[in-house]
């Protein structure tokens, strides 16, 4: 697999269980309390603390927005989380995102956010990279 070029990825900074969900297919959307507003095709997951790595990647196939309400309905069973952390974690709003994602890819060796972000600062949230990132992890 050859990512188009000039298609724009996404890196996210994810709790380690939450990453481990996405490369195993378990967690099937992202949730987000803002969601990208560019058009993104890969979301490139770094694990935060302890991993601190780089781990894996999916294919985003849609960034849904709605109502907290909409998005629990359709998305809960596939979010790997529970009612109460998926409360908690949009508390004071009540609109969300969800990406939907596929195709998860666990990277053989975790990288380093400096092999994939030049200043190697992961982000708080999330980051825009271009896809040559992606090219880059599958060696291609």
């Amino acid at each position: 697999m050859v990512v188009e070029e000039n298609s724009v990825d996404v890196l996210m900074s994810i709790h380690p269980r939450h990453a481990d969900q996405i490369l195993s297919g378990l967690k099937q959307v992202e949730f987000r309390r803002k969601s990208p507003k560019r058009a993104v095709s890969h979301l490139i997951v770094y694990a935060t603390s302890p991993v601190q790595r780089v781990v894996g990647f999916a294919r985003i196939l849609s960034v849904v927005e709605g109502s907290l309400e909409a998005l629990w309905s359709q998305y809960g069973s596939v979010g790997g989380i529970s009612r109460g952390e998926f409360d908690d974690y949009f508390s004071g709003l009540t609109e969300g995102s969800a990406l939907v994602l596929s195709d998860a890819t666990t990277l053989k060796e975790p990288l380093l956010a400096g092999r994939v972000i030049a200043d190697g600062v992961p982000p708080q949230s999330f980051m825009y990279v271009s896809s040559e990132v992606i090219n880059d992890l599958l060696g291609g």
